[in-house]
């Protein structure tokens, strides 16, 4: 991922970030039908919803300098496991629909075993885990996915599941099952499970501390600031006047304020406009950057690092500075950066063999991967580069070509 990406509409409501924290709270009457949608596979009846949901808020400060505590529903903790191949035709939607419903009540049924939780109740012949009790419903959705996985080196996508709980206090308790043979009767190897909650939403999101977050939109609780005295209302102030009718909770309909900010809002995920300036890298079903398209020396791929050169930008402004990429580095240290020859990619006019960086033990480590590469020869038989490339780009392990 880059955070490179399109230019974000105009945001209805920004501010900047002070604090981000994860939560559980009953859920909305106005949202109800919305947490666990009806059409995906999950351990959770039809028309029932978990206890408690999880609710990351954002605490802020607006231009006009007011206090807002910002209630971001649905953004649910997640982990991926593989995807298991080994049928026939392993990516028939029939077998993948059944594997992951399968997989959610099996999930469910080990958690509700772990807390000592009846895992069968009225609903158990129709196939799920947990009952009707509220309190037994921990696994809101299993999805197909692909991805690259990030341990060792991949070329090509490979097939994961997606999977979604209700509460993030059970993650640590579900990676212990998993470790078991108790979850479809097979171990599942959970990938992305050490990231906290809060950290996988601002990845997610592309927040930062200290940051901002623009809004679309949104739901203000009840009470919003008053106007005094019906004098001027400050360029940019949040009052009863100045909140559009759609923003406001209908008469009977609002929920209580959960916090002492002046401002508190309720936000859906779509209506976070920072995910926007995320942009896909497609160049993992290829060698996209070796064969066609270099990465430039300069190009910056740490979203994280973006703000911090923004800010050093409208400094250097401030004071009538450079603000090119190239002003901004450092001379000292090498912060001018490296050259393509430098970074290993092959220059015209130069007949050099591209070996990648200079390392202290370079030597070493090419011995230790000639030796890997005999052992491959020796098993598969000669595998050139061009047939390997082309077996990635049509699709392998079960992966249906386009139009196929």
């Amino acid at each position: 991922m880059s955070s490179q990406g399109g230019p974000e509409s105009e945001p209805a409501l920004s501010f900047r970030i002070t604090h981000i924290t994860t939560t559980m709270a009953q859920p909305l009457p106005s949202l109800r039908s919305l947490y666990v949608p009806s059409t995906l596979p999950t351990a959770v009846p039809p028309g029932l919803n978990p206890h408690l949901m999880p609710v990351i808020r954002i605490f802020g400060t607006t231009p006009a300098q007011q206090k807002i505590c910002a209630n971001v529903h649905m953004c649910y903790p997640y982990f991926y496991v593989p995807f298991p191949m080994d049928s026939i035709d392993p990516l028939r939607p029939e077998r993948v629909v059944k594997l992951c419903q399968r997989f959610a009540v099996s999930l469910n049924h080990a958690l509700c075993l772990a807390l000592r939780q009846n895992p069968s109740g009225k609903s158990a012949a129709a196939n799920f885990a947990g009952g009707t009790d509220p309190k037994h419903l921990h696994v809101v959705s299993v999805l197909l996915v692909k991805g690259v996985p990030f341990y060792g080196y991949h070329v090509g996508y490979s097939y994961f599941l997606r999977v979604t709980l209700a509460n993030p206090k059970r993650l640590h308790l579900a990676m212990e099952q998993l470790r078991k043979p108790v979850v479809l009767g097979r171990e599942w190897q959970p990938h992305e499970a050490h990231l906290s909650h809060v950290l996988q939403f601002m990845c997610d999101f592309d927040l930062y501390g200290c940051g901002t977050l623009n809004l679309s939109g949104g739901t203000f609780r009840a009470p919003l600031p008053q106007n005094d005295d019906d004098a001027d209302v400050p360029p940019g102030r949040i009052t009863e006047s100045t909140v559009p009718a759609h923003m406001v909770y209908p008469v009977g309909m609002d929920p209580s304020k959960d916090t002492h900010s002046a401002l508190e809002i309720d936000v859906l995920p779509h209506q976070i406009l920072n995910r926007n300036r995320l942009q896909e890298r497609p160049l993992h079903q290829d060698f996209i950057e070796l064969l066609h398209q270099p990465l430039h020396p300069e190009e910056k791929l740490v979203p994280a690092m973006k703000e911090l050169w923004e800010d050093e930008r409208r400094r250097r402004m401030a004071k009538g500075l450079g603000t090119s990429e190239i002003a901004m580095l450092p001379v000292s240290g090498g912060g001018r950066g490296r050259t393509m020859e430098e970074l290993g990619y092959k220059v015209e006019g130069k007949d050099v063999e591209n070996r990648g960086g200079d390392w202290k033990i370079s030597e070493e480590l090419w011995e230790l991967l000639q030796d890997r590469m005999d052992i491959e020869r020796r098993r598969r038989g000669t595998l050139t580069f061009d047939r390997f490339s082309r077996d990635l780009a049509n699709g392998k392990e079960g992966e249906r070509k386009s139009g196929s």
